[in-house]
Formats: structure tokens, sequence, C-alpha cells
């Protein structure tokens, strides 16, 4: 069955992304849908010291089949959004062990 997630609008498909991501990973924090956040929709840690964590972004647009390249169109979000996640990790505090 081909589902039209467009017809979703960016808001919804954020949070459908999110209702996902909470159903795989249920110590996930996600963040509020039309806000700053960022550069990150979701964040998981991955230790107990919080100082290693997983960052998940949402990215959404009206015309998928507009897309030649899905995967080079999503890579360039991605670096688009570096400065943002990199401001992140320089938040993260040193790792003490």
């Amino acid at each position: 069955m081909d589902h039209q997630l467009e017809n979703l609008g960016p808001d919804r498909f954020q949070q459908l992304a999110q209702a996902l991501l909470i159903s795989e990973f249920p110590d996930i924090t996600t963040f509020p849908i039309s806000q700053s956040d960022g550069g990150r929709d979701a964040i998981q840690s991955l230790e107990a010291s919080d100082s290693k964590f997983a960052v998940f972004q949402v990215k959404f647009t009206y015309s998928p089949r507009e897309i030649e390249d899905p995967s080079k169109w999503i890579l360039e979000k991605a670096a688009g959004e570096a400065e943002k996640i990199k401001k992140l990790i320089d938040r993260v505090p040193a790792d003490t062990s």
C-alpha cells in the first residue's frame, strides 16, 4: 500500500516520526513541534553518563517524487544542520571516566 505522507504536512509528519521513535526507543526524549530545537527533534542517551547520545532529526518535503536522489537530498539537509549539531556536541561535558 502506498501512503502519501506528504499529505500530513510537516507538523503531523514530525508527530508520526516521533511516535515511531518512541515505540522503538521508549526512553527517548522528543522536542516540541514548531519550536527552536537546536538541530534536534529527539535525543537519546547512549550511556548513563549522558556524555554520549544520539540525535534524531526529522525532514519533510511536500514534493518527495520530485527528489531525484533521496540519499543526496537528505545528506544535503544534514549538512545544513551540521553547525547546530556541532553546538550540541560542544555543550556536552567532557567524559571524566
